[in-house]
């Protein structure tokens, strides 16, 4: 974003092109979507044909404006990290209503950071450490850390490869999205890494649940977030990996998407 003295000048003229291009591609649909784009345009560190090209390749809004809020704050972010959902918000919400304390919490496949910075603020005395197996998101991480006072350590891990510390809380969002739905428009302009998974969307979601257990302290917790159908699957692997205490819970939109465990 631009500092105040190099904001652009907007004019009606360009916001006449931008409403042309945002209908071109949209027709009436989606004008929350276009509302916030005007309202932010005088942040935005483009010019004006810069955007109006990135509307026709159908770049989704929060990657043109440059960051997103999540929770209490908001997050620098790119093609390199997944765009921050209100319905991940739910399952910050859901850890601060159940865990009243907090000493060591490890976010995994972190990307913009955005859980493992809201947690930072919530669990101040807490150490967090945020990780990724891809460098580009970890320094995207890194530039949103500075809006919390208790910094987490963000650094590259392929899940728990660079990991030798145990921690009373471990939370995912993880990829869950099969291949075969790899085709989905909506998603092209985010990392693939971060959203496509082997065997039906598991195959993370499994290897995360199988070595969890020894890096989290006893009485540890896990929360992952997951499919909308996948719930089954998921506390298979919560019970056969000698989790207990096991309860899913549901998004915004009242689908079973997140579930936690206790060790």
């Amino acid at each position: 974003m631009l500092k105040n003295s190099q904001k652009l000048k907007i004019n009606k003229e360009q916001i006449k092109e931008i409403k042309q291009s945002w209908r071109s591609q949209y027709g009436d649909t989606y004008q929350e979507g276009l509302h916030f784009l005007i309202e932010h345009l005088p942040n935005i560190s483009k010019d004006i044909k810069e955007i109006v090209d990135e509307i026709a390749k159908n770049k989704p809004v929060q990657q043109i404006i440059g960051e997103w809020p999540f929770y209490d704050g908001t997050y620098v972010l790119d093609e390199n990290v997944l765009i921050p959902r209100p319905e991940t918000e739910v399952m910050i919400h859901h850890i601060i209503s159940h865990v009243k304390s907090c000493k060591s919490i490890l976010d995994l496949g972190t990307g913009s950071g955005c859980i493992a910075i809201e947690l930072s603020k919530i669990y101040f005395n807490s150490r967090v450490h945020g990780v990724d197996k891809s460098y580009k998101a970890i320094e995207v991480a890194k530039k949103n850390n500075h809006q919390t006072l208790n910094k987490v350590n963000f650094y590259n891990s392929d899940w728990f490869s660079n990991i030798e510390d145990k921690f009373q809380l471990i939370v995912s969002n993880p990829p869950y999205i099969a291949y075969e739905n790899a085709k989905d428009k909506s998603l092209m302009h985010e990392p693939e890494i971060a959203l496509f998974a082997k065997n039906e969307g598991m195959s993370d979601i499994e290897h995360i649940t199988l070595r969890a257990k020894n890096f989290l302290e006893l009485g540890g917790r896990l929360y992952i977030e997951h499919g909308h159908d996948q719930k089954n699957k998921v506390q298979k692997l919560f019970k056969n990996n000698g989790f207990r205490d096991i309860e899913t819970f549901k998004d915004l939109a009242g689908k079973e998407r997140f579930s936690l465990a206790k060790l």
